[in-house]
């Protein structure tokens, strides 16, 4: 059963290195920006910026309107900005701040 279930991870991610090859780098981005901003659509970082809202873009017609949401609502932050205005209330204690759940490790 352990061989079985060794190739059966080895030819998903087989299939998954293939999907890649063959979809555009902007599909691949898109689709890692919806499963963050839905995995974090809930912390209090999530809710002020209105990422419920940019995830209602991705439904719409029109391909771009995804990103003119997340473009008009997040603001770019510098290492010291985001860790001002929002890790330094994580490392206080406050759970889901910029991700569910509270995280353990910061990096510089």
């Amino acid at each position: 059963m352990a061989i079985l279930g060794t190739l059966l991870k080895r030819g998903i991610r087989l299939r998954e290195s293939l999907e890649q090859d063959y979809t555009s780098s902007f599909d691949l981005q898109k689709t890692e920006l919806r499963k963050l901003l839905i995995a974090a659509k809930d912390t209090y970082f999530g809710r002020y910026y209105y990422f419920k809202t940019i995830l209602n873009g991705f439904k719409d017609q029109d391909q771009d309107l995804f990103y003119q949401y997340y473009k008009s609502n997040v603001p770019i932050h510098d290492y010291n900005a985001i860790n001002d205005e929002w890790w330094s209330k994580s490392r206080e204690g406050i759970k889901d701040v910029t991700w569910p759940g509270k995280v353990k490790y910061y990096a510089l």
